[in-house]
This record gives structure tokens, C-alpha cells and sequence, in this order.
């Protein structure tokens, strides 16, 4: 699986076409990062030195479908939420001790709910790294 893609289109507020698809091993539910499309370089505040690049993702977006040579990905975020039989009738330390841990669950944000910097900052021509592992909470 190649991880050189790049956005090739803007479609909406929270959806973009990535220029990969089913040929590339992209499969639906796969998250990508969103990065500018050159890395900034990294210098010593005092050598001036060059000590590498870093590219920090913009976003991370995940896909939604899947065409052969493309595919569609939208904005997420994790959503957490309190579960079972004490979840709202009992309070205090020891009915928080009882409760089952919060339950994790992808959700696809909607426009009113997204993160400040979403889409507002991607742009066609900015590259997509496969995540293996789940974004930071929050996303």
C-alpha cells in the first residue's frame, strides 16, 4: 500500500476525495492524517542548524467509500460515553468505582460539531498518511 496520497478534492465542510483508492489497498474505515504538502524545517534556535522536518497533521479524516482509484473521506471525531446500570441514578466514588468504563465509539462530525481547525485549513494538493494506529482523543 503506497502512503503518498494526496487531497484532490474539496467536497464539502467535512468530506474530501483522496487520489487513492481500492488498486492502492485502501479499504473503507481506514484513517488517513492530513498534511501540508511540504514539511517545515526544523533549525536550532542557536547553531541554526538543520535538525530535520516535521509536518503535523492538520486533521485526520476517515474513509466513507471506496472507488479504484480514488476514494471519499470525511472529518470524525470519537465520541465518549457513559454506559450501564448506574449511569445516571447513582453518584458519588464508589457508584463511579461500579460503572463500566466509558464506551468508545467513531462518529462522523457534523458541520456544527466539528473541531475549530477541521477543513478550514486543508487544501488540494496536501498529503495523506495512513494511520495504523487511532488518532488523539478528541478527533
Amino acid at each position: 500500500m503506497t502512503d503518498n496520497g494526496r487531497i484532490i478534492k474539496i467536497v464539502n465542510e467535512r468530506e474530501v476525495l483522496i487520489n487513492l483508492g481500492a488498486a492502492d489497498g485502501v479499504r473503507k474505515g481506514m484513517v488517513f492524517s492530513v498534511r501540508s504538502p511540504e514539511p517545515d524545517d526544523v533549525h536550532d534556535p542557536e547553531t541554526g542548524e538543520l535538525l530535520g522536518t516535521f509536518s503535523p497533521p492538520k486533521t485526520y479524516v476517515k474513509v466513507t467509500e471506496v472507488h479504484d482509484r480514488f476514494c471519499v473521506a470525511a472529518t470524525y471525531r470519537d465520541q465518549h460515553s457513559a454506559a450501564g446500570p448506574l449511569y445516571g441514578f447513582a453518584s458519588g466514588p464508589i457508584a463511579r468505582l461500579m460503572q463500566p468504563p466509558t464506551v468508545r465509539r467513531d462518529v462522523v462530525a457534523q458541520p456544527e460539531n466539528l473541531p475549530p481547525d477541521s477543513l478550514r485549513e486543508v487544501e488540494v494538493g496536501d498529503r495523506v498518511h495512513i494511520e495504523p494506529d487511532p488518532p488523539p482523543a478528541g478527533y
